[in-house]
């Protein structure tokens, strides 16, 4: 029995065990439970961090060019408007400085003398447009148009050779009123000028001129754009387009005086206003015709005569024709 079981001892696999006596799994341990701690109180101390998207708005100032207008007109006018006369024109310097900086004061001290021959008044100011500049600065650009009369004056024998013809012809008709002064006032002319200013303005809106007028360009008429005539593309047959000229010769001849409900059989859902003037209808001139599925687009010039002005009123359409229960109808203007 004995030696049984001491043999049974002997065959017995070992087993390795780890415990955590070992100082390595000690260690392991250790690194674990302090990375856990450290973990948690890093949560529970740190600074919550967000990323933050700015979004910088542009604010942009709407300027009441409006006022900028109206006040630069007022200014035109002041400056551009004097008699030859020293009154009128000391009464022009003290309206004009309301306008002007001090600089600007003296600069014009003496644009208009007081021995001055011509007087002039503004018939007309167009404004071009209204440019910023820099922060509350503003440049006008404008037109002006002045009437321009010169003064011309005659020497003494020319005033008496004026008087003795004078006295001529009141002796053949006595009605005949002449004037005999030694200024006369004949010249006259109408002047369009083109300048620019620049005008100052505050927090509260008050405005001060700080540029003097200064010659400048304004927009002519382009020379780029240019429209080749439009032509039909053949798309729409001889037939369709005699019945759709004779539609529209018939529509615009009626057109004018019509009443609303009158324009309701030619053209549908209001596409095409009434109108209040009386005008003679005259002729259509080069309708264009274009096919789209089955509507037509019709390009046309037609004449009118105003009875008013008896001169030719022009209008331009460009309209899309369709026909509904066997009739041609003006379905859209474009």
């Amino acid at each position: 029995m004995g030696k049984r079981e001491k043999k049974m001892k002997e065959s017995k696999v070992p087993i390795i065990k780890i415990g955590i006596h070992r100082k390595s799994v000690l260690a392991l341990w250790i690194v674990l439970l302090g990375s856990v701690a450290f973990g948690i109180y890093n949560n529970v101390t740190a600074t919550d961090t967000h990323t933050v998207h700015e979004t910088v708005v542009i604010k942009h100032e709407v300027v009441d060019t409006n006022r900028i207008e109206a006040y630069a007109k007022n200014f035109i006018k002041v400056y551009y408007t004097w008699e030859n006369t020293e009154e009128s024109i000391k009464n022009r310097v003290e309206e004009m400085n309301k306008y002007l900086t001090t600089e600007l004061e003296k600069l014009n001290a003496s644009t208009v003398l007081l021995d001055i021959p011509t007087s002039s008044s503004v018939i007309d100011v167009q404004i071009w447009g209204v440019t910023p500049i820099e922060e509350d600065v503003y440049e006008v650009v404008y037109t002006v148009t002045q009437n321009i009369v010169e003064s011309v004056f005659i020497s003494e024998q020319e005033e008496t050779e004026i008087k003795k013809e004078t006295d001529e012809a009141k002796k053949t008709d006595e009605k005949k009123e002449t004037e005999e002064n030694v200024e006369v006032d004949e010249i006259k002319e109408i002047v369009e000028s083109s300048y620019s200013i620049r005008i100052y303005m505050d927090e509260v809106g008050d405005m001060i001129v700080i540029k003097n007028p200064t010659i400048c360009e304004v927009p002519n008429t382009s020379s780029i754009y240019d429209i080749e005539g439009a032509l039909s593309n053949g798309s729409v047959s001889s037939s369709e387009r005699k019945e759709i000229t004779e539609f529209l010769e018939t529509f615009f001849n009626l057109y004018s005086g019509m009443s609303e409900r009158e324009l309701a059989y030619y053209v549908k859902d209001n596409k095409l206003g009434t109108i209040a003037e009386n005008y003679i209808y005259s002729r259509l001139v080069n309708p264009v015709f274009d096919k789209e599925d089955n509507r037509i687009k019709v390009s046309v010039t037609v004449e009118y005569l105003d009875i008013h002005t008896k001169a030719t009123q022009v209008s331009q359409y460009i309209l899309i024709i369709e026909e509904v229960n066997s009739n041609y109808v003006i379905s859209d203007v474009l």
